[in-house]
């Protein structure tokens, strides 16, 4: 899957099984797959939940970690629990 913010402006992150990506709920997001068949597990976190400082947003742009050790591995357990 291929997650892209912003389409033509923004940042692009080529996901692969067992990968996650935190991207900006508030800006245009799309993503493109070439299998037929595929599953997403999407979160959405308010902002204002998250202590990060306003101007971190570019920065954390369509972020690609694993889901299979460290911090990913445990968020990704809450998630698919």
């Amino acid at each position: 899957c291929t997650v892209e913010h912003d389409a033509g402006g923004g940042r692009v992150a080529a996901l692969r099984t067992d990968e996650m990506a935190l991207y900006d709920s508030s800006r245009p997001l799309t993503c493109h797959t070439a299998e037929p068949e595929f599953t997403a597990l999407l979160a959405q976190v308010p902002r204002s939940l998250l202590p990060l400082p306003p101007d971190a947003s570019p920065e954390l742009e369509v972020v690609r970690t694993s889901s299979g050790e460290g911090m990913g591995a445990l968020l990704a357990r809450y998630l698919t629990a």
